[in-house]
């Protein structure tokens, strides 16, 4: 009877235990790193341009602008977000060989609070959706069908052109 007892303790204690783990996970712990894939406007930078953030799904990030209409990357790197920080890491040309900390304040679906390691100042990070540049709203118009093009491509001969490795 004893060993009953004992066996049934220690399935109660492994199952609050597991409804506890759970629960936490489930509720109440911070969003994953998806919720800063996407793209977001700086707000350390001061100028007349417009200056992002893109944090890609496959851990890498951009430094964009939008100069005169057209999307420039200024700088490319790496991120990872664990825990209560985001780390980033910069080509070695560019910064530190160390990885820039960024400490999470707060974090909702369109903006997200940090500190950097080293300052005290908080900056607020918006949401920003960047449209194609050059997108165009003409109506498309109907093309030459496809016999007329695969015919003038079969009889132009290709100079310079090796098919071999």
């Amino acid at each position: 009877m004893q060993r009953w007892l004992i066996a049934a303790g220690v399935v109660l204690v492994l199952v609050a235990l597991g409804t506890l783990v759970y629960t936490y996970e489930r509720y109440y712990r911070g969003p994953g790193e998806s919720a800063f894939y996407g793209t977001w406007l700086d707000p350390m930078f001061d100028s007349d341009d417009t200056q992002y953030w893109e944090f890609r799904s496959d851990h890498t990030f951009a430094l964009v602008m939008v100069i005169s209409g057209e999307k420039t990357s200024i700088v490319e790197g790496r991120w990872y977000a664990g825990g209560p920080n985001i780390y980033l890491r910069f080509p070695e040309d560019w910064g530190p060989s160390r990885p820039t900390v960024m400490h999470i304040v707060d974090i909702s679906p369109e903006q997200f609070t940090v500190r950097f390691s080293r300052e005290s100042r908080v900056y607020r990070f918006q949401r920003a959706t960047l449209g194609s540049p050059h997108a165009s709203n003409q109506s498309m118009k109907p093309t030459a069908p496809l016999r007329s093009n695969v015919s003038m491509f079969a009889t132009t001969p290709c100079r310079g052109l090796s098919l071999s490795r």
